[in-house]
């Protein structure tokens, strides 16, 4: 009966051992489980903080073109006979002319150092560039070929 309760009280420390560890890999299955919880929420942000990036940079470079083609279809309009414009739509892109509208490239060379440029997007070109263009396209002194 001794041998008995030897191996009673064997396996009883065997067994408590055993939930011992059990315990330990279970808290340190939580402690892992929170940090990469934790992980989770920080690359998250991370690709939030990304994300938000990458679309403020697409529109601002998506203003710089519409502020680049709005200069460049000024000077193809205005500067350079309506170079690129063919029965009212644009040549280079295929859609109507914006100018067309506003009445501004209809109008003889002496009235359009009269009225306001169509206004630009704000940093496209600075108003005396464009100022300076038509004053150059429309001097009085230079004789008129016609």
């Amino acid at each position: 009966m001794q041998s008995l309760s030897h191996e009673f009280l064997v396996l009883s420390r065997q067994l408590g051992q055993a939930q011992q560890r059990c315990s330990a890999r279970l808290v340190a299955q939580a402690a892992h489980i929170e940090s990469l919880q934790a992980e989770i929420v920080r690359l998250r942000a991370a690709v939030m903080v990304r994300d938000t990036r990458l679309a403020m940079a697409h529109e601002a470079l998506e203003s710089q073109l519409i502020d680049a083609d709005w200069v460049i279809c000024q000077t193809g309009c205005l500067s350079h006979d309506a170079y690129w414009r063919v029965e009212d739509h644009c040549r280079r892109t295929g859609k109507t002319c914006v100018l067309v509208d506003q009445a501004l490239v209809s109008m003889p060379p002496h009235d359009v150092e009269t009225i306001a440029v169509a206004p630009l997007p704000a940093a496209a070109v600075p108003a005396a560039t464009v100022a300076g263009v038509l004053m150059r396209q429309t001097d009085p002194d230079e004789p008129e070929n016609e």
